[in-house]
């Protein structure tokens, strides 16, 4: 997807729920093990969808993000004691590091690459096999890791040892900046989150009821 497209909800709420149910699930990985697998499902597959019709259609529909939707009116809207600082951090360096991998066109068709590969031996419906998720980690670690800052995920530590645990932070890290990528296409930046937080949250609240209709 390159530009943006009418939807029946807004593309940049998309985007953003997309950022934010990325790091969400980092989150949950890191501290328990495991996360919310629809949620992790319809991210992971974002990855593979480069040229979709609509910012809807990149996580399957609104209910690819539904996790990303409550999780973004949890973080922007004003309700203080919901607020995380740790997944806004997040948020915000994989937007920063999404800035810097688009102004390296050579590493950008270098992750292209790599993810060619790994959907080569994704089956439908089956994009959390270990394989698939080890060569999204991969991909990650070749590309977007050498970038700094590096993104210190906090976790329980014996956690963060296993190898599948660090595989799954990875891939989920590519999706969020995946989301970045589709974020910027769509019109997103830092000015539009800082003055258009009210209508974001809207935005995010009737894409939750239309998925309650």
């Amino acid at each position: 997807m390159t530009s943006a497209t009418n939807s029946a909800v807004d593309n940049d709420v998309i985007a953003l729920a997309g950022i934010y149910q990325a790091v969400n699930l980092v989150k949950q990985v890191a501290q328990e093990g495991c996360s919310n697998l629809s949620a992790f499902r319809a991210s992971i597959g974002s990855v593979f969808r480069f040229d979709a019709e609509s910012a809807e259609s990149v996580y399957g529909g609104v209910a690819g993000v539904k996790h990303g939707l409550d999780t973004l009116i949890d973080q922007l809207g004003e309700r203080d004691l919901r607020q995380d600082p740790e997944l806004t951090a997040y948020a915000a360096n994989l937007m920063f590091l999404e800035r810097k991998l688009t102004a390296l066109p050579w590493m950008v068709e270098n992750l292209r690459s790599e993810i060619e590969a790994a959907k080569g031996i994704a089956k439908p419906d089956e994009v959390e096999d270990p394989a698939v998720i080890a060569n999204l980690a991969h991909a990650y670690s070749e590309t977007i890791s050498r970038l700094s800052p590096r993104i210190l995920v906090q976790g329980e530590p014996e956690l963060l040892k296993d190898a599948d645990v660090a595989n799954r932070i990875r891939a989920l890290l590519l999706a969020g900046i995946r989301a970045a990528v589709l974020w910027r296409q769509v019109g997103g930046s830092r000015l539009k989150l800082l003055f258009g937080r009210k209508r974001i949250v809207h935005g995010a609240q009737m894409a939750l009821s239309t998925l309650e209709g």
